[in-house]
Formats: structure tokens, C-alpha cells, sequence
């Protein structure tokens, strides 16, 4: 859901921060697609859908997983 959704093929960058990961560790992933579908309208409410492939990373370590990589 979103206030305000980009174009359909448009290239977004996604940042996710998630509290904590298996190791204890915050851990953020960030990605970057394209917008594969968008729904609504101004007058309800607005989503869109991307395809993103995302690398995950520890702030703590700087060293980041690869696409498909598991901790």
C-alpha cells in the first residue's frame, strides 16, 4: 500500500530494516527492481507490486550476503 505509487515499469529502490536476525544481529536488505503491477486509484486505496532482488547485510559486519545466500 502506498500514498503515492510509481508507474507501472518504473525502477524503484526498496530498503527493508528488520530487528533482528538469526545471529542476533539487525540485519537490512536492500533492493532494486522494476514495478510489475499497480492497483487503485486516487480515490481508494493505492498498491503497487515490484520485482526486487534483494541482498541482505549486517550493519554490524559490512559483508553482505549474495542473492539466494542464507545466514
Amino acid at each position: 500500500m502506498a500514498d503515492t505509487v510509481p508507474p507501472l515499469y518504473a525502477a524503484v529502490s526498496i530498503d527493508i530494516y528488520c530487528p533482528v536476525g538469526m545471529n542476533g544481529k539487525i540485519v537490512e536488505l536492500h533492493g532494486e527492481g522494476k514495478v510489475t503491477r499497480v492497483e487503485g486509484s486516487r480515490q481508494s486505496i493505492s498498491g503497487f507490486a515490484a520485482e526486487v532482488m534483494f541482498q541482505a547485510q549486517s550493519p554490524d559486519d559490512g559483508a553482505g550476503l549474495g542473492p539466494h545466500e542464507e545466514q
